[in-house]
C-alpha cells in the first residue's frame, strides 16, 4: 500500500465511517509504536510546537485528560476551553461558525464535545474549521473511544477477523448517548469481525445497519440484531456493554429520564451467568464510566475477564496516534 494513500495528514477524525481498513490500520500500527516507545522510556515529541484546543460543552474523565496528556507527551500543548467560559455562550453568543474560523488562526487542531452531543455541531465546526477537528464524542460517532476499543481487542485477541464482539445493551438509569454503537459497527465490519448486537425491541441501531452488513459479508465476518443478552453472549469472544437511549433523541440529558422502566430492564446486565455463555477467555469491556448494579454487576467490574482500565489507558495511546498523523 503507498504511504501516499495512507497519508492523514490535515484530515479530520469525525468518525470511523469516513476510513478504510487500512487507514484504520496505520493509526493501529502507530499507536501501538508509541506505546512501546513510551514505555521504553523513548522520547517521542512528534507535535513540538503544535495545539491542540478541547472544546466542550459536556463534561468528560478519560477523554479531557487523555488528550492533554498526549499532547505533553507529544511535546505539543492542550488548551481545555470549556464552552460556558467562551463567547459561544451568553447573551449575544458567537456562532460557532465564527469560532471554529477564529480558533483555526491560534491552533493546530481542535477537538469538540458540542452540547447535548449535538452531531451537526461538529459537522459545523469541521466544516469552518482549516485545522483537523476531532470528534470527542457526538450523538452517533465517538471514533476515539472506539479506536482504543480496537486497539484493546487487537492486544488482547491478536486479530479482528472472526471475532465475535457481542455488543449488549445495558440497563441505566443515566442516560448516555449511543456513540460507539455506530463507529464499532462500521469499523467492525471492515475488520472481519463477527458483530452481535442484543437490544430491547426499539433500542437498535437505526443507521449504517445495511451497509455494514453489505460490508461485513465482503469480509467474510456478519452482523445480526438479537433480543437477549444470553443469545449475544453466546460464545463470543468480546463482550461490549454499554447503556444508551433510544436511537434519534436530540437531547439525551432531557428526554430519556421517562424511557427507563426499571421492572421491565432490570435483568439486562452483565453478570457471571452472562459470562458463562461466551467463551472461557472473554473479555469485557465498556467504555466507562460503568454503573455497577446497572450495567455490570460489581463481580464483573473487578473480574478476571473485565479490561476496563487497559481500554481506559488505550485512550491515551490511541489519540497519540491520532495526533501525530494529522498533525
Amino acid at each position: 500500500m503507498g504511504q501516499k494513500y495512507l497519508d492523514l495528514k490535515g484530515r479530520d477524525f469525525l468518525s470511523l465511517r469516513d476510513f478504510s481498513s487500512d487507514e484504520f490500520y496505520h493509526v493501529l500500527n502507530t499507536s501501538i509504536e508509541l506505546k512501546s516507545k513510551l514505555r521504553r522510556g523513548e522520547t517521542h515529541e512528534l507535535l513540538h510546537g503544535k495545539t491542540l484546543g478541547l472544546v466542550f460543552s459536556e463534561h468528560s474523565t478519560r477523554t479531557r485528560s487523555s488528550f492533554e496528556t498526549a499532547m505533553t507527551q507529544l511535546g505539543g500543548h492542550a488548551q481545555f476551553l470549556w464552552t460556558e467560559s467562551l463567547q459561544m455562550s451568553g447573551p449575544g453568543k458567537e456562532p460557532l461558525r465564527d469560532t471554529s474560523r477564529v480558533l483555526s488562526r491560534y491552533l493546530d487542531a481542535i477537538a469538540i464535545r458540542p452540547n447535548q452531543y449535538r452531531d451537526e455541531d461538529v459537522y459545523e465546526m469541521a466544516n469552518y474549521a482549516s485545522v483537523p477537528v476531532i470528534n470527542a464524542a457526538s450523538l452517533t460517532a465517538h471514533p476515539c473511544q472506539a479506536t482504543a476499543d480496537l486497539l484493546t481487542i487487537l492486544e488482547k485477541k491478536r486479530k479482528f477477523e472472526r471475532i465475535k464482539l457481542a455488543f449488549c445493551w445495558t440497563f441505566g438509569l443515566w442516560p448516555k448517548p449511543p456513540t460507539t454503537v455506530y463507529d464499532l459497527m462500521s469499523m467492525g465490519s471492515k475488520l472481519g469481525m463477527d458483530l452481535v448486537y442484543g437490544c430491547p425491541e426499539g433500542y437498535e441501531p437505526k443507521e449504517d445497519v445495511e451497509t455494514a452488513k453489505k460490508v461485513a459479508k465482503e469480509t467474510k465476518g456478519s452482523l445480526e440484531i438479537v433480543r437477549s443478552l444470553e443469545e449475544a453472549a453466546n460464545g463470543a469472544d468480546v463482550i461490549y456493554l454499554k447503556s444508551w437511549v433510544l436511537p434519534g433523541l436530540k437531547d439525551p440529558k432531557k428526554e430519556a429520564a421517562h424511557l427507563r422502566e426499571p421492572d421491565k430492564y432490570r435483568n439486562w446486565i452483565v453478570n457471571n451467568d452472562l459470562l458463562d455463555a461466551a467463551k472461557r477467555d472473554v473479555i469485557v469491556m465498556n467504555a466507562m464510566p460503568a454503573i455497577r448494579g446497572e450495567e455490570l454487576t460489581e463481580e464483573v467490574f473487578e473480574g478476571s475477564h473485565s479490561v476496563l482500565f487497559d481500554e481506559a489507558e488505550n485512550r491515551l495511546h490511541a489519540q497519540k496516534g491520532i495526533l501525530s498523523l494529522l498533525l
